[in-house]
């Protein structure tokens, strides 16, 4: 794909250029909103920004983190809690 001035338009924007709904990230993961705004509440879910038009969004670089660092998906995660020594 090329632009209208010949150079090649990328395909996709980088992940830090990306915003998610809220709606998006349900969808990836499969879950309820009751569940994600409980995650919220206890402050586990991913960072997020509040626009001036009072609606939320996950920039796509803050969520692509959370979701490396969820227990589980570090192979070298033993079950403990995360506490602070």
């Amino acid at each position: 794909m090329s632009n209208s001035k010949g150079a090649a338009a990328p395909l996709h924007k980088p992940r830090h250029l990306v915003w998610l709904t809220i709606a998006d990230v349900l969808n990836d993961l499969g879950i309820d909103r009751g569940s994600f705004d409980k995650w919220r509440k206890r402050g586990v879910g991913p960072r997020m920004k509040l626009l001036p038009n009072r609606t939320w969004r996950i920039r796509g670089d803050w969520y692509d983190a959370w979701l490396a660092n969820l227990p589980g998906e570090n192979s070298d995660y033993d079950g403990g809690a995360a506490v602070a020594a």
